[in-house]
């Protein structure tokens, strides 16, 4: 898929079930509450990490910081329209039916 923010143009492809933890881990670590500074420092470059893996295997050519939320936002929304697709494809070919 093409996705166009401005001038750029980025070739963004779904998650691959490999990369899947990165997407939980960053949906666990986005939803998480620091009770600190130093515990946000800590939070904020494990979902650098994690958002990092999934821009690099996922989006090219690799997004600028002011683009990388909403390339991520369209790996997330891409991921989850191909399993929806793929779900109601194995409903649709069960035996018997």
């Amino acid at each position: 898929m093409k996705l166009k923010i401005g001038e750029a143009e980025y070739d963004v492809e779904p998650i691959t079930p490999d990369l899947s933890p990165f997407l939980t881990r960053y949906g666990e670590l986005a939803k998480t509450q620091p009770k600190s500074l130093e515990e946000a420092k800590k939070l904020q470059e494990e979902i650098r990490e994690a958002v990092d893996v999934l821009l690099k295997e996922n989006v090219k050519p690799d997004p600028p910081k002011e683009h990388r939320l909403q390339a991520l936002q369209t790996v997330i929304n891409l991921t989850k329209q191909v399993m929806d697709e793929a779900e109601c494809f194995r409903k649709s070919k069960r035996p018997g039916d």
